[in-house]
């Protein structure tokens, strides 16, 4: 992951390039955020535009992820764990930590690996600038001090806009219990109905599969006879 900043005159474009894991059966990304800054009477105006230069995963790449999670071999709790591992981690931890973070607890909990990797995806660089904001926003509430939205917005397309540990300390105390106490409330939440939703999809893929089966003895056996 690498930035590429240019400034001409009052605007400002910053360029973030992310790859995506390889051998996760998504294929590779090539992200580009581009944010330009524009002064308009006493308003600061920042407008997100994310370049098109994206080699995002097709519809034939998505179902072998699918499929890889559901043939995995584990029980369909084993799976629905990692689910939640991974949809938890996405929103509890920051990005390019969550990685990190999903792996060691898929082993201590005995989780498939696959999709608590995969599922660390739903925040990305895409996904980022709109569920980072209101996750913040919610947990200003939770914590007890509300923050308003636009400000939580402004200060994080900011960071993303000049990345440095000078902006990234000056967010504060606030955000930083904000962000977390969001994360924590929608990763219990998310993680929660995607164990019952993983479980309830690999149970229903094998009884599929099962039915099948079942059936392909007796079709190759009426053909023999016809």
């Amino acid at each position: 992951m690498h930035f590429v900043h240019e400034s001409d005159g009052g605007s400002s474009s910053i360029t973030l390039h992310v790859g995506h894991p390889a051998g996760l059966a998504c294929g590779k990304i090539s992200v580009a955020f581009q944010v330009r800054h524009h002064c308009c009477f006493r308003n600061r105006m920042v407008v997100l535009n994310v370049a098109a230069e994206m080699n995002l995963p097709t519809r034939k790449k998505l179902r072998q992820s699918y499929l890889r999670m559901m043939r995995n071999q584990g029980s369909p709790e084993s799976i629905g764990r990692g689910a939640a591992i991974g949809l938890f981690t996405a929103f509890s931890i920051p990005f390019a930590l969550q990685m990190m973070i999903a792996f060691p607890l898929a082993l201590v909990f005995k989780a498939a690996k696959v999709p608590a990797l995969l599922f660390t995806w739903v925040t990305n660089p895409v996904t980022i600038p709109l569920i980072y904001p209101l996750q913040c926003y919610v947990g200003s509430y939770l914590i007890g001090r509300p923050i308003s939205y636009g400000f939580i917005h402004e200060a994080l397309l900011s960071l993303i806009e000049a990345p440095s540990f000078r902006l990234l300390m000056g967010l504060g105390a606030e955000i930083f219990l904000s962000f977390f106490a969001g994360g924590l409330f929608f990763g219990i939440l998310t993680g929660f109905f995607g164990y019952l939703g993983m479980v309830s999809l690999v149970r229903n893929y094998r009884r599929r599969k099962a039915l099948r089966r079942k059936k392909q003895p007796w079709s190759a056996g009426r053909k023999v006879c016809e």
